[in-house]
């Protein structure tokens, strides 16, 4: 009773505070610029702009409850204009202990009239009951669209005891806070300790992955990761993400789950002895699809290429004694690659073009970067 009473005084409470980038992220395009509105969407839906809200830690029998509990947030119908349940539901959640097993995407056209209710949802403005669900559902906004391409903020426990740790610490606080509480508390700690004023949001890595089991292992043994959804007010999504990254990529930022309390909280002197029991290390780090050279690049051309499939064969070409470095492993696709765009230029080229193309000073690089399964410097 004595932690639940914490948590509700820390997480509980903090997680209710307002965040004005929140607002920003849904109101604004990744230009910052405001998105605009269709009065007549109906006219041609598919011309007029729409928002998308992502519903994850769902633990219904059916997906038949979430539009029944649109209906009833004035939600109709017509104004949804898809609703994707791509998720897997379990009629039976109780060997899950109660965690989430679905997600599910739902459009909806921006009108007037209908886009304040869908806004208050994701603000956690006001309560989005639906029937069967055991806890609240974590809402986040979709933004896979915007910024396909550009880096983004990656928060992961920076070795195996804070994962196992971190992975504790959501078990214990959700059994009376929702995730979604969770996500919010933390995204108002790095706002205040670390000076993430652009951090609307923390979402996972992989869509419709649930908080709980974020840190076990999937594929090529990778965890997943917490990614920072960053405000779009002026100068943009991108120059926010990168001024971030900027200032803080590669740091280790502790964050305290229960020392949350905004200032008109005062924790009882009993309960003060658990503030400091919950808290975990982060690292701060870059995920893209594409690397810094590609971003400076006039026009770049990735190849994605399987690693488990082909390891073994680009281990068997590397200098004895480098056996499983990954940069010996880089370097040899690297002259494979330069030796193919050699030959297929040499084709069209002179020699002297060629050598000005490819050459020391020439203006294509070739540049390879494999997976670490292991966080490295």
């Amino acid at each position: 009773m004595e932690l639940q009473e914490v948590f509700s005084l820390t997480v509980g409470a903090s997680s209710n505070e307002p965040n004005t980038t929140q607002e920003d992220r849904y109101d604004k395009n990744a230009k910052g610029l405001l998105k605009p509105f269709s009065p007549d969407w109906h006219a041609n839906p598919s011309a007029h702009p729409m928002d998308t809200l992502v519903f994850t830690n769902l633990t219904l029998a059916t997906s038949g409850p979430l539009p029944w509990a649109l209906d009833n947030a004035n939600i109709p119908p017509g104004v949804r204009g898809t609703c994707q349940t791509s998720c897997l539901f379990s009629p039976d959640t109780s060997d899950w202990g109660g965690k989430g097993t679905g997600w599910a995407k739902v459009t909806f056209q921006r009108t007037q009239a209908a886009s304040a209710h869908p806004r208050s949802i994701y603000l956690n403005k006001v309560p989005f009951p639906i029937d069967g669900q055991r806890t609240q559902p974590t809402i986040q906004i979709c933004r896979d669209g915007q910024g396909d391409h550009s880096p983004k903020i990656a928060l992961e426990p920076f070795n195996e005891p804070s994962k196992r740790k971190f992975t504790f610490i959501v078990a214990l606080i959700c059994l009376s806070q929702p995730e979604g509480g969770l996500l919010r508390s933390m995204t108002y700690l790095l706002r205040r300790d670390s000076n993430w004023i652009a951090l609307a949001e923390l979402l996972t890595s992989r869509t419709g992955r649930n908080l709980s089991g974020l840190m076990q292992k999937t594929v090529f043994q990778k965890s997943g990761q917490m990614l920072g959804g960053i405000s779009c007010f002026y100068p943009g999504l991108v120059a926010n993400t990168q001024q971030l990254l900027a200032q803080h990529e590669g740091a280790i930022i502790n964050v305290n789950f229960l020392r949350s309390a905004p200032k008109d909280h005062q924790i009882l002197a009993h309960l003060t002895r658990f503030l400091d029991s919950l808290s975990v290390s982060f690292r701060v780090s870059r995920q893209a699809q594409i690397t810094a050279r590609e971003m400076a690049s006039v026009a770049a051309v990735a190849l994605w290429v399987n690693q488990q499939s082909i390891s073994s064969n680009l281990y068997s070409g590397v200098p004895d004694g480098s056996d499983g470095n990954v940069y010996m492993v880089e370097l040899l696709l690297e002259n494979r690659f330069r030796s193919l765009l050699r030959y297929c230029a040499a084709q069209q080229l002179s020699a002297a073009d060629l050598e000005w193309l490819l050459g020391s000073i020439g203006c294509i690089a070739v540049e390879a970067t494999a997976p670490r399964n292991e966080i490295t410097e």
